[in-house]
C-alpha cells in the first residue's frame, strides 16, 4: 500500500508528520483481530466508516497498513492463489470473482486486510464472501455516457480490468512479474457522500458504484473530489483494492 492510499479515509497525506501522527491515533483505538507466526493485526472503525488495520511484527512495531471502509457491499468469489510478494503481509490474493449467476466474471487481486493472520483460511477453488474496497488512486467523473465516451475510452460504462494481473515483459528477467492489487473501474454511481474521519479530521468520499458483475464501495481523498457525483454519473478510474472476509 503507499502512503498515498491513506487520505482516501481522511488522513492527510502530504504531511510525512501528520500522516504519522494520526496513524499513531487511529493504532492507539484500535482492538485485536488475532495472532499467529509471530505476527498481529489490530484495527479500528472510524465513526464516519473509516478503516485502518495494522499488522505488528513479535515486537509489536508496524509492518504495514490498510486503509479500508466499513461499507455494505459483497462480492462472491473462488479462490486461487496467492501471488508472491516482498513482504509476506501484503502478499495479493488471486481470485476469480463471481456475478449474479454465480459464473466467472473475471479474475482479481486483492490486498487482504488481516493476511498475516488468515492467509491459511484461504484453501484454493473455496467459495468466499468479501467486501472489497476500490481506494482511488486516480478517477474522473462524467455526468452521462456522452461525455464518457467524448472521452476517448473504448471501455463499456459498467467495466472493470483488473490490470493488476498485467505488466510489460511480465515474467522476463530483466522485467519480473509483480502482481499488485490494483484495477482499472468504470462504474455508475448509486450514491455519494462527503464524510470526516472524526479520529484525524480530514474528508474524504464515499460512492457505491455499479461496475461489471458487482458493486464497489468507493473511497476518494476529499482534496481530489471538489462536488460530489450526482447520481448516474460515471465514475472511471485506477483503484487499489483491499478485502477482508464476510460471513456468508
Amino acid at each position: 500500500m503507499g502512503s498515498g492510499h491513506v487520505g482516501a479515509i481522511g488522513i492527510p497525506a502530504g504531511d510525512r508528520g501528520h500522516q504519522l501522527r494520526a496513524l499513531m491515533a487511529l493504532a492507539a483505538r484500535a482492538t485485536s483481530l488475532g495472532d499467529g507466526g509471530g505476527a498481529s493485526v489490530i484495527a479500528t472503525t472510524d465513526p464516519s466508516g473509516a478503516r485502518m488495520s495494522f499488522t505488528l511484527d513479535a515486537r509489536g512495531s508496524i509492518e504495514c497498513v490498510t486503509p479500508s471502509f466499513a461499507g455494505a457491499t459483497e462480492v462472491d468469489a473462488v479462490v486461487g492463489s496467492f501471488a508472491p510478494n516482498d513482504c509476506p503481509y501484503e502478499t495479493p490474493l488471486l481470485v476469480e470473482v463471481l456475478d449474479a449467476s454465480s459464473e466467472e466474471a473475471h479474475p482479481l487481486a486483492l490486498q487482504v486486510e488481516d493476511l498475516a493472520i488468515s492467509r491459511d483460511s484461504y484453501r484454493p477453488g473455496e467459495r468466499v464472501r468479501l467486501h472489497v474496497t476500490a481506494i482511488a488512486e486516480t478517477c474522473d467523473v462524467f455526468p452521462d455516457e456522452a461525455a464518457y465516451r467524448a472521452s476517448g475510452t473504448p471501455m463499456a460504462v459498467q467495466s472493470l480490468i483488473p490490470s493488476g494481473l498485467f505488466a510489460p515483459g511480465a515474467g522476463s528477467a530483466t522485467d519480473p512479474w509483480v502482481v499488485a492489487p490494483r484495477a482499472l473501474i468504470s462504474g455508475t454511481v448509486r450514491s455519494a457522500e462527503r464524510l470526516v474521519n472524526q479520529t484525524v479530521g480530514g474528508a474524504f468520499v464515499h460512492l457505491v458504484v455499479d461496475s461489471y458483475a458487482n458493486a464497489y464501495d468507493v473511497v476518494v481523498d476529499g482534496a481530489d473530489m471538489d462536488d460530489l457525483p450526482a447520481v448516474g454519473s460515471i465514475l472511471s478510474g485506477q483503484f487499489w483494492l483491499a478485502c477482508r472476509r464476510v460471513a456468508r
